[in-house]
């Protein structure tokens, strides 16, 4: 590895090493996030693409190890101190209940499975006291009325 290999292989380190979730979500948005296998430094392939090395990206791609993210890949959520991930069987809010479900202040975040079978009475009152739900799934509706009554909501499911 050349000097500057060595140098940029650093920074590129240094770089990756400072980014928050929060920071990577828009990437998501905007499609232009690749994963990366655990058999692979995340550095090299880094380097591999700063220095367009086409024959090793390439080989990543072709095994697997290396692959443009998809919306199940963007379904798991991160901060400092917890990560959620889920993989879901979608059956009510089939086209809109993607998870993990957050509030409109990002302060709750949700994953679960679902199954709330009083979720439509649940929904009509809390649409009744002014919330905003943008889904169909049930689980949305959980989340809004924990906003609301804290851990005394989960009696009422």
């Amino acid at each position: 590895m050349t000097e500057a290999e060595q140098i940029l292989r650093a920074k590129l380190n240094a770089e990756t090493g400072k980014l928050a979730w929060k920071e990577l979500e828009r990437h998501f948005a905007r499609g232009v996030v690749i994963k990366v296998a655990g058999d692979l430094d995340l550095v090299d392939v880094a380097l591999a693409v700063a220095r367009d090395d086409k024959a090793s990206v390439q080989a990543w791609l072709d095994r697997g190890s290396l692959a443009k993210a998809d919306l199940d890949d963007a379904q798991a959520w991160h901060d400092e101190r917890m990560a959620l991930a889920f993989r879901r069987l979608a059956i009510v809010g089939l086209s809109d209940g993607r998870q993990p479900l957050t509030d409109a202040d990002g302060r709750y975040v949700l994953v679960g499975n679902g199954e709330i079978y009083n979720h439509l009475e649940l929904r009509a009152g809390l649409e009744a006291r002014g919330r905003r739900l943008l889904t169909h799934s049930d689980l949305e509706v959980v989340l809004h009325l924990f906003a609301e009554e804290g851990p005394a909501a989960f009696g009422r499911l």
